[in-house]
């Protein structure tokens, strides 16, 4: 399989005994509604972490990365390269990317084809780099765990986007109660639930423009998954892009009002008192939100 590689580097340098033993393995089921909107596997060691995320809209892709870690667990290098189950569906392939730490910057090298296009941005020790800025759930269970090998449930994350041109934010984590915490990130506040050490066993995006569940699973068939979506986008049953762009005009008065907006479905859910609690203000997002 396409993401098993850190398992044959891992061979190289131990027996195979001893590497099942040290291989931490998981994933993470992202749904709206009916939906499964995103998936992400991945396989862990002391001094590596691959991964595969799966994203179905506007078509399927994978992200296979790899990141190198220090000894103290912090992400040093990270490198993704995307594929597409059907190539010729879709807008263009999103770019490679290498994202290597050092000082206090981050160097970033956004490859496509032949071209090579790099950004340099300031970037403190311990800063989280995410293939995608919304389902990254893999990544966001590492920068729980950085925070809570310092031994608190309350500390300030820095994130790097590699999907928004490398822009890099500091957002809290917050503990609620005794077995979550709540995330700050791009779209709003994701809450997670985790163990002592910083696992998510859940995690879910209702107080923020992308209202997606995820639940951990032990492992998945992501070769299988994949090729089963990139099925569905070649017969035209795909999840297309998940709040299409629509408007609506009209003339009031003599005046011409016209509203530009992205119009999401319910995927079989309760929106009002739902998704959209009753006695709160509404937000209704931008035209990025995944509602």
């Amino acid at each position: 399989m396409r993401w098993k590689s850190l398992l044959l580097v891992a061979l190289l340098t131990g027996t195979a005994g001893t590497i099942a033993a040290q291989t931490e393995h998981g994933a993470f089921v992202m749904t709206l509604g009916r939906d499964t909107v995103a998936i992400d596997q991945y396989a862990k060691t002391a001094r590596f972490l691959d991964g595969a995320l799966l994203i179905r809209s506007p078509v399927t892709r994978v992200a296979t990365y790899k990141a190198r870690l220090r000894e103290d667990g912090t992400i040093e290098r990270l490198e993704s390269r995307w594929w597409t189950p059907t190539p010729d569906a879709g807008p263009p392939q999103p770019a490679d990317v290498v994202a290597t730490f050092f000082g206090d910057s981050v160097r970033i090298d956004y490859m496509r084809g032949s071209d090579i296009r790099q950004v340099t941005a300031a970037a403190g020790h311990g800063t989280v780099p995410l293939v995608h800025s919304v389902y990254s759930a893999v990544l966001y269970e590492q920068a729980l765990r950085q925070g809570f090998a310092a031994g608190s449930r309350d500390f300030s994350v820095e994130w790097l986007a590699l999907d928004r041109r490398g822009r890099v934010s500091s957002t809290p984590v917050a503990a609620r109660g005794q077995d979550s915490v709540s995330i700050g990130f791009f779209a709003g506040t994701m809450v997670a639930r985790v163990d002592d050490i910083g696992h998510i066993l859940g995690l879910h995006g209702q107080e923020s423009t992308a209202k997606f569940t995820a639940e951990r699973v032990a492992d998945i068939d992501m070769e299988l998954v994949a090729a089963d979506f990139g099925a569905r986008d070649a017969a035209g049953r795909g999840l297309g892009t998940m709040s299409p762009r629509d408007t609506v005009r009209a003339l009031v008065l003599g005046a011409t009002l016209e509203v530009d907006y992205s119009r999401p479905s319910k995927r079989d859910r309760v929106i009002w008192g739902g998704v959209v609690p009753w006695n709160t203000v509404w937000r209704t997002g931008d035209r990025k939100s995944v509602v």
